[in-house]
Order: C-alpha cells, then sequence, then structure tokens
C-alpha cells in the first residue's frame, strides 16, 4: 500500500493502480489481515488512483476514447468502492466527476442525483448537481427542475430549498438579462 500511494503522490497513476490491485487481492485472498485496517482501505486508495489516472490526462486534452481501458477500471474501482460505503458521499462525488470528463453530462447528473438519494445532507453534493444541471442546455432551469425533484423527495432537508432558491435567483437574473429568454417559472420572475 505504501507503494501505492508513493506512486499517487508522484502522479504515477497507472503503476498507484497496479500497487493497490496487488494490495486488493493479497487482502481477498488473505482473510487473516484485515484491510480495513488502513486508512485508507487498499480499495479506496484503488479508487482514487484509478479516478485521477482517468482524470488527469483529460485536463491534458486527451481524448475520451483513447482512454477506454482507464474509464473502465476507474469506474470498475469507484463501483467497488460504492459497496463499501454507499453512504460515503465522496464516491458520488467521484462518479459524477468522472462521467463529467467523459463527456456523459446525463450520467454525472444522475450519479449526483443518485448521490444525494443516500447522503440528502451533503453540502458537496448539492455544491455538485447544481453545477452540472445549470451547465445543461436549459441553464438554471435545468438547476431548478432537479432541485425540485430533490425537495419533494426530500421536503425537509434544507440544503434542497436553498439551492432551489439559488437556482431561481440565478434564472430570475439570466431572463433580466435576456429579455427573449422565456419562461413557465411563475417563481422564476
Amino acid at each position: 500500500l505504501g507503494a501505492s500511494r508513493a506512486a499517487y503522490n508522484l502522479f504515477r497513476f497507472d503503476e498507484a493502480c497496479t500497487h493497490a490491485e496487488h494490495a486488493v487481492a493479497l487482502f481477498e485472498n488473505a482473510p487473516e489481515l484485515d484491510g480495513e485496517a488502513f486508512d485508507p482501505r487498499p480499495e479506496r486508495q484503488l479508487a482514487e488512483a484509478a479516478y485521477m489516472g482517468f482524470v488527469q490526462p483529460r485536463t491534458e486534452g486527451v481524448a475520451v476514447d483513447k482512454l477506454a481501458p482507464q474509464f473502465d477500471r476507474a469506474e470498475r474501482a469507484l463501483a467497488t468502492e460504492f459497496g463499501f460505503d454507499a453512504y460515503d458521499p465522496w464516491v458520488h462525488e467521484r462518479f459524477a466527476s468522472l462521467y463529467e470528463w467523459a463527456d456523459r453530462p446525463f450520467d454525472a447528473r444522475e450519479a449526483a442525483e443518485r448521490g444525494l438519494d443516500w447522503r440528502p445532507d451533503s453540502e458537496a453534493l448539492h455544491e455538485t448537481l447544481s453545477r452540472l444541471a445549470s451547465q445543461e442546455a436549459d441553464g438554471p432551469l435545468a438547476a431548478i427542475a432537479a432541485f425540485e425533484r430533490f425537495t419533494t423527495k426530500h421536503p425537509g432537508v434544507g440544503l434542497g430549498h436553498w439551492f432551489l432558491g439559488q437556482a431561481c435567483l440565478e434564472a430570475a437574473f439570466a431572463a433580466m438579462a435576456e429579455p427573449s429568454l422565456t419562461t413557465d417559472r411563475k417563481s422564476v420572475v
């Protein structure tokens, strides 16, 4: 695990994944060893390294289709990490970010919404959903729709109402800046 962390810190993410995969296999094949005793667990280290192994080349402009193996590895590693702790907002944020970097905005938004079903109190997931929904073609109106769905499911979570209000305010500002923008949302005006 130390080799995986060292490679990660040196931005050698493929090497970090290889070391983490060996650690995961070691713990799976040796039940007397406790992977939970490590922080982070081998599966978490693998998820972190695999995620960065996809995202880092994307930040350098490498096309998504050239990174299919890295994407698959990251998606599998995150799914494994989800199996350990579905309530961890980090996993849901990383899923959303992974899909966003893979140019899959619908999947990214859905990952954030699913994460909020697990952790409706996560401010980071609310921020992620707000950003992703606002980037859609309908802009703030898409964010309004997303947070209306959320507040319907989770009426007692104040963060959802706050982000809904923020989206309504952004839609009102957009309508003032662009008079031709029309909306059927009376609450926006």
